[in-house]
């Protein structure tokens, strides 16, 4: 129901375009999503083009899809309909089973709406409408993992285990806290403030004699405060051990109106108006200790009005000349608010300075990530929000007809603004501290040169390392972002076409078409410009500020040129022939990525300590080497960051502020794909249409960040920053430039048959494999940004499915009047009318990447991955306690200053199998009037759809699937819905 994105012939999400009623239907914010859509009962055709090469449809790589809405008639025409569904309508979700749930969280949904349209007069004026509501009380549960009752109190006793041994079988020695020595044991926790900064040599905690305790007075105050308002285990285990259940309330509104107008023979015209509002409303799923939402993404509540109208026209000069042309506003308005949102609780309620801030909005709870335990706090740095964003299209077009030739050729306008405030990069505006397993682990590395061990290098970093470092109030990472300047950026699109359509013959046709599009720089209101990065200085240029010029010297290209060209070949009555090939050009906005709010619009500080053994501090108490040290206090806190003096033109970027910027002194690459296919369609037996064909695409210089500072060699750490060298950067400093390739190559495959004798079916294959170098999320980015590794980032794309099957089919039962059995009497009450329904979907898992614990790798901006110990991996296909979904033993954790062996993607999840099933039978009690009973199956054979495992090799629950896909589209469990549909 809400899903808003998809990938399409292996480009990434951001490729589509989207238009209603010629109005763009997008969001400039996230481009990938389209921002509105549709009741059912306004939309009169939808038409998707792949693959198409007509060059009217550009501003796309992936589909083009259109949707036009209802218009009214010379006939009143209307319906009313209602749709329920509830929690005693549906199976237990796997998850809800998982955790011994004995009953189901509240869970109700109700869908109403109807629609009218008919003639405000006759042959001239029409009129379409239309309402639709949902409003849902829907449970959402949550199994978490919280710190059991003897690791709050620091007691790691219990996780004490084998002895090590060196290369001669000798015991280990190492120092205890309170002075003495002890045998090396697996599952120790070490003292951070012990040792060497390099993490060797260190300490194990103990107190009153007793190892693996960290003593009473160095727990520290403000982590204890906030562990106390955690809720305590209630299911067994030390992992996956609170299960909590809410309600996520949700109401929708939707409106639609549209009125065409006959002003003559010739001239046509209709307008326009949609508007959407919702509020959601989720809770926090450890109470008043914050963690994840019990809801599908938004803590507290978010309020969201869509509007999209628009003007339209088509004017028809003769009978082979005709105008048409469409002027379209969509406005994006929403804000989100979460419940702590008004108690400075970082600052105030636990005393740590540098979180919150003045302004009202950077209020809250800070995040707190521990690893291996769900995180604490307010972990949606994303929120508050406050956003106002708008789009204007305007095209126009004309057809000339002439011979063989149906010539079009016509101009596009798209204006996008973008205004909000969310100072979302980075960790948000409340501040966040990671507490990673190496701030309380031994690093083997130099003890292993010295005295080595009987079977390889074994590693120190545990699960519950971690959750010794919150404790300690010792957290390898603090973050922070706040907003200085709202953000606010314009971008323009433009772009002409031609296009003929050309019957070359009485069985050949071709299209032949050429587009020139033109993206300007972006840019600002209010006579501000843009900002960019200057590497060679370390400054910020301030477009329009101290002499840079408005567009700080980001270039844009005037010559992409698109041709198209494509052909329909009719070798028999029964057989055709296509094919084609086309270039298209990014067009999403890359303002709402490369300038959606970096410095200093947003002042986003990343700090860290010296490696990923060493925790980082404000305070004055850090000693890192071998002096005991007093717990830190209110010592854990994030260093205020100045607000700069823009009026120059160019300004100092901070060494721990993050950044991201286009690339200037120079155009930048607007990437393209080029797009190709041969299709054979063939008409078969009993109504039967089959095609078959390849469909390939390649993306080139498509848009991603690059870490330009990103360090460069293992074991390195900051100090193998390219910009730490020459000016102390620590944080990530994000190019935005076009420079990501991929490949897609693809076989497929339809079977399709149009309503005949009561069966329609509509069937669909893909084989295929898509290859790409980036991840693609809200922003595009790298796994490796070193030079020396870059190669690793070529892999399978995260979202390739190799095979997909999906099929859909209705069916009218061949019973009642006009049919072939049960013609009439009570046979035809009872069995006449009846329709069956269905889609059944069956398609592979996605690609994931393992990753492990970068601590010994200490190489910034580069993903660290496990070894691979054997030559293959069994698929285990364990979920849940019952086991891991592959060998685990296939996999070692790495040690050392080096790259694990495992690449990008090589794993991939569980697949998915589907069906849902529909039932209606139509009933008319007068000639014009239907009433429609409708009993939907959702997930029919209740087959969970799970998650992909656990991939981190340093975590407990490595290999493991934990939860099931949360989409619901996907149907989590069987459900079943009731509807009545009215229609005159």
């Amino acid at each position: 129901m809400r899903d808003l994105t998809t990938n399409i012939n292996g480009q990434e999400r951001g490729a589509n375009n989207t238009r209603l009623d010629g109005s763009a239907n997008i969001l400039v914010t996230m481009p990938h999503h389209v921002v509105y859509v549709p009741p059912v009962e306004s939309i009169a055709e939808v038409n998707i083009s792949t693959a198409s090469f007509d060059a009217e449809q550009g501003m796309t790589g992936g589909a083009a899809v259109t949707v036009t809405t209802k218009s009214g008639t010379n006939d009143f025409h209307g319906s009313l309909f209602g749709f329920h569904q509830d929690n005693s309508m549906r199976a237990f979700l796997w998850d809800e089973n998982r955790s011994r749930l004995e009953k189901k969280p509240k869970g109700i949904r109700n869908i109403i709406g109807g629609s009218l349209g008919g003639p405000i007069k006759k042959e001239k004026l029409f009129f379409f409408g239309d309402w639709e509501g949902t409003f849902e009380r829907v449970g959402r549960s949550g199994l978490y993992s919280v710190p059991a009752d003897d690791f709050r109190a620091g007691d790691f006793t219990r996780q004490l285990g084998a002895p090590i041994f060196d290369a001669a079988g000798k015991s280990i020695m190492v120092p205890t806290t309170e002075g003495g020595l002890t045998q090396l044991r697996e599952g120790m926790v070490f003292d951070p403030f012990t040792g060497r900064p390099d993490g060797t040599g260190r300490a194990v905690f103990a107190s009153g004699g007793r190892l693996n305790v960290i003593p009473p007075s160095r727990l520290n105050g403000p982590m204890m405060k906030l562990l106390a308002l955690v809720p305590h285990a209630n299911r067994p285990g030390d992992l996956n051990n609170y299960f909590n259940s809410g309600t996520q309330r949700f109401n929708r509104n939707n409106v639609d109106g549209k009125v065409n107008w006959n002003r003559n023979e010739k001239h046509q015209l209709w307008f326009k108006y949609s508007a959407m509002t919702a509020l959601v409303h989720g809770d926090y799923g450890l109470g008043a200790a914050g963690g994840p939402c019990l809801c599908d993404g938004g803590v507290g509540d978010g309020h969201t009005l869509v509007q999209i109208a628009g003007i339209g026209q088509t004017y028809t000069v003769s009978p082979t000349f005709l105008i048409d042309g469409t002027l379209g506003w969509t406005r994006f308005g929403q804000n989100v608010r979460s419940p702590d949102l008004g108690t400075n609780f970082g600052r105030d309620v636990l005393g740590i300075p540098g979180t919150n801030g003045p302004d009202p909005r950077e209020s809250g709870m800070p995040a707190f990530y521990v690893s291996d335990y769900t995180g604490l706090g307010n972990t949606e740095g994303w929120n508050p929000l406050f956003r106002n964003d708008q789009s204007y299209t305007f095209n126009t077009n004309a057809m000339w007809m002439k011979g063989a030739h149906e010539i079009r050729f016509g101009f596009d306008f798209l204006h996008h603004l973008m205004n909000h405030w969310q100072p979302e990069l980075g960790e948000g505006p409340r501040g966040a501290f990671f507490f990673d397993s190496g701030v309380t682990a031994l690093n083997p590395e130099a003890l292993a040169a010295t005295v080595g061990f009987q079977a390889g290098t074994p590693s120190f970093e545990n699960g519950w390392n971690g959750l010794a470092g919150f404790l300690l109030g010792t957290p390898t990472g603090t973050a922070k972002s706040s907003q200085y300047i709202k953000m606010a950026s314009l971008e323009n699109q433009y772009a002409l076409y031609i296009r003929d359509r050309w019957r070359a013959t009485s069985k050949l046709t071709l299209n032949l078409g050429l587009r020139w599009e033109l993206y300007p720089t972006r840019s600002r209101p209010a006579g501000m410009g843009i900002e960019s990065y200057d590497p060679n200085t370390n400054e910020v240029l301030i477009g329009g500020r101290g002499g840079i010029p408005p567009d700080a010297g980001v270039g844009y290209s005037k010559r992409l040129f698109a041709p198209r060209v494509g052909f329909a070949y009719q070798v028999t009555g029964s057989t055709v022939i296509r094919s084609g090939y086309g270039i298209t050009y990014h067009s999403h906005p890359w303002g709402a990525q490369a300038l959606r709010g970096w410095y200093p619009l947003t002042i986003a500080a990343d700090f860290s300590g010296l490696n990923g053994f060493q925790p980082v501090t404000t305070g004055p108490n850090y000693v890192a080497a071998g002096v005991p040290n007093k717990p830190l206090g209110p010592d854990v806190g994030i260093v205020p960051i100045p607000e700069p003096d823009i009026s120059k033109g160019r300004i100092p970027l901070p060494a721990a502020v993050e950044m991201g910027y286009p690339v200037a002194n120079r155009e930048l690459r607007r990437g393209y794909i080029q797009s190709w296919n041969f299709i054979i369609e063939r008409k078969l037996p009993a109504q039967l249409v089959m095609s078959v064909g390849y469909v390939g695409t390649a993306n080139v210089n498509g848009f991603a960040f690059l870490d330009i500072n990103a360090s460069q060699t293992p074991g390195t750490g900051d100090a193998g920053r390219p910009l730490f060298a020459r000016f102390g950067r620590t944080a990530t400093t994000r190019e935005w430039d076009g420079r990501t390739h991929s490949t897609y190559h693809s076989l497929q495959a339809t079977l399709n048959r149009r309503v005949a004798s009561g069966l329609f079916l509509q069937g669909s294959y893909t084989y295929s494999h898509a290859i790409d170098i980036a991840n693609y999320s809200d922003w595009t980015a790298f796994t490796w940004n070193a030079a020396s590794v870059f190669y690793r980032n070529r892999a399978t794309a995260s979202f390739d499915i190799p095979h997909n099957f999906q099929l859909a089919y209705m069916y009218e039962l061949p019973f009642g009047a006009g049919k072939q059995w049960a013609t009439g009497g009570v046979a035809n009450t009872l069995f006449g009318s009846w329709q069956i329904n269905g889609i059944f979907s069956a398609y592979m898992g996605r690609p994931f990447t393992l990753t492990a614990s970068g601590a010994s790798l200490n190489m910034p901006g580069n993903q660290q991955t496990p070894d691979q110990v054997k030559p293959t991996v069994a698929k285990l296909g364990l979920v849940g306690s019952d086991g891991t979904w592959f060998d685990t033993s296939a996999f070692a954790r790495p040690t050392g200053a080096r790259f694990g062996n495992v690449g990008r993607n090589t794993m991939r999840g569980p697949g998915v199998v589907h069906a849902d099933l529909s039932l209606f039978r139509t009933f008319r009690p007068t000639e014009k009037l239907n009433v429609q009973f409708r009993a939907e199956a959702f997930n029919l054979s209740n087959t969970p759809h799970f998650a992909n495992p656990n991939g981190n090799v340093n975590s407990s629950n490595f290999g493991r699937v934990l939860s099931t896909l949360s989409t619901e589209a996907l149907g989590r469990s069987r459900e079943f819905r009731l509807g009545l549909r009215l229609s005159f």
